[in-house]
């Protein structure tokens, strides 16, 4: 089965959905990713953007959907009302799948208490190298990401920071096969000193306290693994201008309002 036919039947198929607000210029990333990888991604914007007359242009890339608080969690339930498909996958704005998770994608068997997770790594970049983080605090097998559900059983209300946005009470947890990866880029697109204002605004909105360590290690703390998945490091070294100049744009959509 191709890539880009996501869901191995007409009534399993998923919508792989990026919220997006201020981090705009991962767009241009985000559809390189789509172009590589043959997938599908739908883009939902919390409609807060609107408000600035100059990004009206988001309204031909993708929908958008109301979100009265700060952070995706608050608005989950009308962000997933806008996805296509029954069954939602998001994927944060910078984040990717690795492409073992899209065959795992093409070839599950959903059933309708399904709620499927993914191992998560940390990337950084040093100069002009890709590496994941192998600090025991970002062990992948601690940073599961619970994302694939069926938006008809979904139970939303939960708004705090870092939860999935939905309850798993009732649910059937289903962790993805340990070599399909979401790959995290936040410490590739933002300087410690970004991170710490995006930590600072995380914890404004009751974040863990031991969240706050690990969004600001510093660089002298880095512990580092090469990348072995290659298909992922092929696609992040053709792209590392962009993603440099994302990185050089990130501080100033942190201090959007």
């Amino acid at each position: 089965m191709s890539r880009n036919s996501i869901g191995s039947k007409p009534e399993s198929k998923i919508s792989l959905c990026i919220p997006l607000y201020k981090e705009l210029p991962l767009l241009r990333l985000q559809r390189k990713y789509s172009e590589k990888f043959g997938v599908p991604l739908q883009f939902l914007f919390d409609e807060k953007i609107l408000r600035k007359k100059r990004y009206l242009w988001v309204k031909f890339l993708g929908k958008t959907f109301a979100n009265s608080g700060n952070s995706i969690e608050q608005g989950y339930e009308n962000f997933v009302l806008k996805a296509s498909s029954s069954w939602v996958l998001r994927i944060d704005s910078d984040e990717i799948l690795n492409g073992k998770s899209i065959q795992y994608l093409n070839e599950l068997e959903l059933k309708e208490n399904h709620v499927v997770g993914f191992l998560r790594y940390q990337v950084v970049l040093i100069g002009d190298d890709f590496y994941v983080l192998a600090n025991s605090e970002f062990d992948p097998n601690q940073h599961v990401q619970w994302r694939l559900f069926n938006k008809k059983f979904g139970k939303f209300g939960s708004e705090t920071i870092h939860n999935p946005g939905f309850e798993l009470i009732g649910r059937n947890p289903v962790l993805a096969p340990k070599d399909c990866f979401i790959y995290h880029l936040d410490f590739v697109i933002r300087d410690q000193k970004t991170r710490a204002s995006k930590s600072l605004r995380y914890s404004e909105l009751g974040q863990e306290n031991h969240m706050e360590r690990f969004q600001i290690l510093p660089e002298n703390s880095w512990q580092l693994m090469p990348i072995l998945d290659l298909e992922i490091l092929d696609f992040l070294n053709q792209n590392i201008r962009l993603i440099k100049k994302i990185r050089a744009k990130a501080s100033r959509w942190e201090n959007f309002d």
